[in-house]
């Protein structure tokens, strides 16, 4: 099955979001660590890597379809 080339974004997308939470996750967890920053502010710093990730995979999808 060949995928389409307007999919090939929110495709990439989806399939970093896990290495991407777990790559953001323990960065922010190391620095909370070493007390750079609070953990408080850890968790909200990975909640809006991840939530604007979703946001930019909804956005292309969108975009994308659009053009059927």
């Amino acid at each position: 099955m060949k995928i389409q080339k307007k999919w090939i974004q929110v495709l990439g997308l989806a399939m970093s979001l896990p290495s991407l939470i777990f790559a953001c996750a323990w960065f922010i967890f190391h620095l909370v660590s070493i007390d750079i920053i609070t953990r408080g502010v850890g968790i909200i710093i990975l909640l809006a890597i991840v939530v604007n990730t979703l946001v930019m995979m909804v956005v292309y999808a969108l975009k994308n379809r659009s053009k059927d």
